[in-house]
């Protein structure tokens, strides 16, 4: 099964829906329900192997965001495998922040500005 097929199938069983067929933009049902929250948060924890944070699952309200945030926690997860061993880390090494904190996630889209509706230049005839 194809990535976003194993989360809508999730997303489907967490929220007690029907959202195999659903688009990005599609709202969860229910997602506003704490229950349904921490349903959703711990089989995806379960299932993918990542850690949600608190602030991860507020943001968890389309099925776009889901995918998103298991994107980005399996990839965190999978660099923080990779990462060099104390031993061999720089010395200021304890100085950089933790990845997670590094990261800038989930900004709000950009809204369209209105255009005008006649263009704001004359043309003259010289």
């Amino acid at each position: 099964m194809h990535f976003g097929d194993n989360v809508r199938e999730i997303v489907s069983m967490s929220c007690r829906a029907d959202l195999r067929a659903a688009r990005s933009r599609t709202p969860l049902p229910g997602i506003d329900s704490p229950e349904v929250q921490r349903r959703l948060a711990a089989d995806l924890e379960r299932s993918f192997g990542i850690t949600l944070s608190p602030e991860d699952v507020t943001h968890l309200t389309t099925v776009r965001a889901v995918l998103q945030c298991v994107r980005l926690r399996r990839w965190e997860r999978d660099v923080a495998l990779q990462a060099p061993t104390a031993a061999s880390a720089p010395a200021n090494a304890a100085a950089v922040k933790p990845l997670r904190e590094r990261l800038v996630r989930y900004t709000a889209p950009v809204p369209a500005l209105p255009l005008p509706a006649s263009p704001t230049f004359v043309a003259r005839k010289s």
